[in-house]
């Protein structure tokens, strides 16, 4: 069995010289991230056709739904806020709030281009994972709309010099 490497937002976090404690706060928040999509029937989360607005309003319901799971946990605070804004686009056209650029914390940005990545180069239920060339093509489309240059950037000097981030 072949178990496909997926991208460390830590291995990201370290290509932009983040501290050690900025590091396990994002491994935390990367690894409880979607704990909001606990409550998202899986007829939504496993759809294989166009998703309608109202299952959309459902998915952008999980960064909100997974910080208030985690609200209680209160040694958890850094961790939220980057799960609540992980969603959040560089040009202010995400959500739950709509901030943009320097609004959003670094350790968001990082989650959200390795969660975009990851995403591309796996296979979902309604589609294969995407091409090497197209997950490229995408990353750079999306570098100072949806995601930040400066991560978008890290990303590729990674995936340069860890080829084994492809592996599906």
């Amino acid at each position: 069995m072949n178990i496909r490497a997926a991208i460390p937002r830590e291995a990201i976090a370290e290509e932009m010289n983040f501290s050690y404690e900025e590091k396990k706060i994002l491994e935390r928040a990367g690894i409880l991230h979607d704990i909001g999509k606990i409550g998202i029937s899986d007829a939504v989360l496993q759809k294989k056709e166009n998703l309608t607005d109202e299952d959309w309003k459902v998915i952008k319901s999980h960064p909100g739904k997974a910080e208030e799971i985690l609200k209680p946990l209160k040694f958890l605070i850094p961790e939220r806020a980057i799960i609540l804004s992980h969603h959040e686009r560089y040009d202010g056209k995400g959500y739950p709030a709509g901030v943009k650029s320097d609004e959003i914390s670094p350790s968001a940005l990082v989650l959200a281009v390795a969660d975009a990545f990851d995403a591309m180069n796996s296979a979902r239920a309604y589609r294969q994972p995407l091409s090497k060339e197209i997950i490229i093509s995408e990353l750079k489309r999306s570098s100072g709309t949806q995601h930040a240059p400066e991560t978008v950037n890290a990303l590729f000097r990674l995936l340069e010099r860890r080829p084994e981030f492809w592996e599906r």
